[in-house]
């Protein structure tokens, strides 16, 4: 020891800052996984639940790698963007799925159906529908704690670093 310096604690970070881009990398895929699991939560939370597909429907990924990465919240069932933006008024909606809702709620019997979810379709056609807006409701109810994830991350990766 001179100078009041510990050479080896100077040889054990120069070692540690080898592993930076690793640690780095490592530590904002778990920002990432973090920020994309709080903002999958918030959307199902705004999510209109009928069977629950809409809701089961919505998924994560993350995408890229070190640190170019991005997150991504979505969707693939086929009517989760028009219960997002709604529906403007113009074309019915397919009858069939309507028809199988309306069997499935007990609103109609299987003879029935056809006819009432024809005038249901015709209805949506005639008024659009609201939307629900719950990816965008969503990210705006997750965004502070997904800010926060991210202004703590360089503390985290020094952490990891130091020890």
């Amino acid at each position: 020891m001179s100078g009041g310096v510990d050479a080896s604690q100077v040889t054990a970070f120069s070692q540690k800052l080898g592993t930076f881009e690793s640690v780095m990398g490592s530590e904002a895929r778990r920002t990432m996984q973090q920020s994309v699991d709080v903002v999958e939560a918030q959307v199902a939370a705004y999510t209109p639940v009928n069977t629950g597909t809409l809701r089961a429907g919505t998924t994560t990924d993350i995408l890229g790698a070190g640190f170019n990465i991005q997150g991504v919240v979505m969707n693939p069932v086929m009517y989760a963007l028009p219960v997002e933006e709604g529906r403007k008024p113009g074309r019915m909606p397919p009858v069939g799925a309507i028809q199988l809702w309306v069997i499935r709620k007990g609103i109609a019997t299987e003879t029935t159906a056809k006819a009432l979810a024809f005038m249901i379709a015709r209805a949506i056609g005639r008024r659009g529908t609201k939307g629900a807006y719950m990816f965008k409701r969503g990210y705006q109810a997750a965004l502070p704690t997904v800010k926060k994830l991210w202004a703590d991350f360089p503390g985290r990766v020094v952490r990891r670093l130091v020890g």
